[in-house]
């Protein structure tokens, strides 16, 4: 519906997107700073926080059903909330699993190296990138019982 490339970002948006939104802001400081007191799972809890409040988010805003109604407007500003915080989620959890955060970052357009002050910016992603269609990044395991 939006040809491939990733939503602007509105400098105006509801309330709801400001408050996902705001959970970016100071993200990467604390993220270091629990890398730094060596504690690596509290790090990797804090990007999870976020993403656990943005699947939630995600399917209260439902842009699928949105862009079914032609409702746009919000359907773009519902998915470039999500891709932020996949950006910054990408970023933060680099370090941890490389080649997956790799993949995720290029499925979404983020073409750059990541670093850290890439994750402390909100509003990261860049105008008119081209997001991939998304495959796993994490195949699902059946397990067969004997």
């Amino acid at each position: 519906n939006f040809s491939g490339n990733a939503p602007a970002l509105a400098d105006q948006v509801s309330s709801e997107s400001e408050k996902i939104l705001s959970k970016i802001d100071g993200l990467a400081n604390r993220v270091e700073k629990k890398i730094r007191d060596l504690d690596p799972q509290g790090a990797a809890l804090e990007v999870l926080e976020l993403l656990n409040d943005a699947n939630k988010y995600i399917g209260d805003r439902a842009p699928w059903k949105q862009v079914k109604e032609s409702n746009l407007d919000p359907a773009k500003e519902t998915l470039a909330v999500c891709l932020e915080v996949l950006r910054v989620a990408g970023i933060l959890w680099s370090p941890i699993m490389p080649s997956k955060c790799a993949k995720l970052l290029e499925i979404i357009g983020y073409s750059q190296a990541p670093t850290i002050e890439d994750a402390k910016k909100i509003r990261g992603m860049p105008l008119n990138a081209k997001v991939s269609k998304p495959e796993p990044l994490f195949p699902r395991i059946e397990w067969k019982s004997e």
